[in-house]
């Protein structure tokens, strides 16, 4: 619902303030690009081959994606969902213009920096979501720690030959005398259907900004992870490598979405 009506008359919801938002800051970019190319948008035309990483926020890059495509309907979007060591590997072979993943970083510094001859830029900040049984005595917490969850096993939301593994990353942080078991599930579903036992927890990255996904199954709760670790999505390219006309409005757009919106 965007609209409130009553006698007194008509006001935006919270939905339709971020609606209005989200509209403005894509107007600007449009605009910015037009004035910066000093070509019509109709012109951005062809394919562009784009290289991702595989995990739970291609779900908001699926709506981002239907936005572009509305806005360059003579532009060709190809992506590929791919391990991390893949994304690296389709820039550096230019079989793909910019990669995006995630970088995780504390007080401000990436933990796990990228190899020599790229440059990463961030596009939004993420949070960390835990899935829990609603069962469980902390899921009426509004936030919680990890630490608190090491009685449990992890299902990551990710592919176990990822050698560039985020999730596990965060978890040998958090416990630094090992983390508890872990099992790796790339189906969305397959994640929170396991998770329904008591003995397994869930993790997820999303926007940071965006609204929470209802859980598919009523006993399960979707709680923030509370962390001194900070989690970047981001695109990559090669080192002093400029990003065609096409990238740079594909990326603009990205930023814009994934910053202003609650999908």
């Amino acid at each position: 619902q965007l609209l409130d009506r009553t006698f007194k008359g008509t006001t935006l919801t919270n939905d339709g303030k971020k609606l209005v938002a989200i509209s403005i800051a894509l107007f600007n970019v449009i605009e910015d690009i037009q004035k910066s190319h000093q070509q019509p948008m109709e012109q951005f035309t062809g394919k562009y081959d784009l290289s991702l990483l595989y995990g739970g926020i291609n779900y908001y890059l699926v709506q981002a994606f239907t936005e572009i495509h509305q806005l360059f309907p003579s532009l060709t979007l190809n992506s590929s969902s791919l391990t991390a060591e893949e994304v690296l590997q389709t820039v550096a072979k230019n079989t793909a213009e910019c990669g995006l993943l995630f970088q995780y970083a504390l007080d401000g510094q990436l933990l796990n920096p990228l190899p020599d001859g790229f440059e990463f830029y961030p596009l939004c900040p993420c949070r960390l979501l835990a899935c829990i049984p609603q069962a469980l005595a902390i899921s009426d917490c509004h936030t919680l720690s990890l630490n608190k969850l090491a009685p449990y096993t992890f299902i990551l939301h990710c592919r176990e030959n990822d050698s560039h593994n985020l999730y596990v990353d965060i978890l040998n942080h958090a416990f630094p005398d090992g983390p508890p078991p872990i099992i790796h599930q790339n189906v969305l579903p397959m994640c929170e259907s396991m998770a329904i036992s008591n003995r397994y927890v869930s993790l997820f990255l999303q926007p940071m900004d965006s609204k929470i996904l209802p859980s598919t199954f009523p006993t399960m709760n979707y709680i923030p992870i509370k962390d001194n670790v900070s989690v970047l999505y981001g695109y990559i390219t090669l080192n002093d490598h400029i990003l065609s006309p096409q990238g740079k409005a594909i990326m603009n757009i990205l930023k814009t979405i994934l910053n202003n919106t609650a999908l």
